[in-house]
C-alpha cells in the first residue's frame, strides 16, 4: 500500500480525534490525555492553523497517521526557532508501514527548511527505536519524566 502526507485540513479533524483517542488509551496515563471533544475539536481547529500538523492518507483517501509539532521561539533564547513534535502516531493496523517514516521524513524535512531546532520525543514502550531518530541526524539531549500527582 502507498502512503501521501500532506497538511492536515479542517475536514481531517473527525479522523484526528479518532487517532487522538486512540494514542491517549496507548500513553496510558490516570488522567487520559483525550479529554472533552469539543475542546479537541476547537484545539485541532486552532493547532492546522498554527502550528504544524500533517497526516498521512491511504490510497483510500483515509487518514492513517498524524504527525503534529508547535513552533515558537525556545523559551531561554527566542533567536533558536524550534519545532516540537507534541504528537506522532499511527493507527495500529499500519504499523510498520510506510506512514509513520514518511510522516517523520516531512516532518523533518518541513523543520529543516523554517526552524533551526527540530525537538522529538518517544513514549518509553514505542516500538519505534532511538536508530530512526539518530540516522536523520538527531541527538540524544534529555530524557523526560512524568509523575501523575493526581
Amino acid at each position: 500500500m502507498s502512503y501521501q502526507v500532506r497538511a492536515a485540513e479542517k475536514r481531517d479533524i473527525p479522523s484526528l480525534k479518532s487517532l487522538l483517542k486512540d494514542f491517549s488509551k496507548f500513553y496510558g496515563s490516570a488522567m487520559p490525555l483525550y479529554g472533552d471533544d469539543a475542546y479537541i475539536e476547537a484545539y485541532l481547529d486552532m493547532f492546522i492553523g498554527t502550528h504544524l500538523m500533517l497526516v498521512a492518507e491511504s490510497e483510500e483517501s483515509e487518514v492513517v497517521g498524524m504527525i503534529a509539532g508547535f513552533m515558537a521561539p525556545h523559551i531561554y533564547n527566542p533567536q533558536i526557532r524550534t519545532l516540537t513534535e507534541a504528537a506522532w502516531w499511527v493507527a495500529e493496523e499500519h504499523r510498520m508501514s510506510k506512514a509513520g517514516k514518511l510522516l517523520l521524513d516531512s516532518f523533518v524535512e518541513f523543520g529543516k527548511e523554517n526552524v533551526d531546532w527540530i525537538i522529538a520525543t518517544l513514549e518509553h514502550d514505542s516500538p519505534v527505536g532511538d536508530e530512526v531518530f539518530l540516522k536523520r541526524g538527531f541527538k540524544h539531549k534529555e530524557r523526560s519524566f512524568i509523575l501523575e500527582v493526581r
